[in-house]
């Protein structure tokens, strides 16, 4: 089983599926204590969030989106160096999760690497098949989707941050979505 997801400071998308089969889960999981905790004791309870959620599943290999950086960005660019220290963060402790993995298949990607600069919208508009597109995922990969609400305490539209991880998943398992 492939396990992939996309870090966020309140949120983690979580995506996960095998190479024959496709997508078999995606989710949202929240920060467990509260999205103003941040640093280590942030960082362990989305951990335990995140291995209490797939007790029972086989996972041999992990995907996560890594933070970018930009070379000559300054404090003034909208890059809060401390968000993307906290992002690290999550990954770390995510993947001292399995145990099984650490040594193994372990791949981070940089956004630009699996979805070069297409808009949130536009990949989600693929993965379903919106307008004339032809759909990416299958009708069952589409139903077994769960697609939070916008979240209460940051007002944010965190479905979104579940297709990031689905398009981790994709990029990972080879099957291209950046064209169409």
């Amino acid at each position: 089983m492939i396990l992939a997801w996309d870090p966020g400071l309140r949120h983690l998308g979580v995506a996960g599926g095998t190479r024959q089969g496709g997508l078999l889960f995606a989710f949202m999981l929240d920060n467990p204590i509260g999205h103003q905790v941040r640093g280590s004791e942030a960082h362990k309870a989305m951990q335990r969030a995140l291995t209490e959620r797939l007790i029972g599943f086989d996972i041999d290999e992990i995907a996560f989106e890594k933070p970018q950086t930009y070379k000559g960005t300054s404090y003034n660019s909208g890059v809060n160096q401390e968000d993307l220290d906290e992002l690290v963060g999550i990954n770390y402790y995510c993947q001292q999760s399995f145990e099984k993995v650490r040594f193994r298949k372990i791949t981070s990607y940089y956004p630009h690497e699996w979805k070069r600069n297409l808009p949130k919208q536009a990949m989600v508009n693929r993965f379903i098949g919106a307008g004339n597109l032809k759909p990416i995922l299958t009708p069952l990969e589409q139903s077994i989707i769960i697609l939070p609400k916008t979240c209460i305490i940051c007002n944010k539209d965190v479905s979104l941050d579940v297709y990031d991880a689905v398009g981790i998943f994709l990029h990972h398992i080879g099957r291209n979505f950046l064209t169409g």
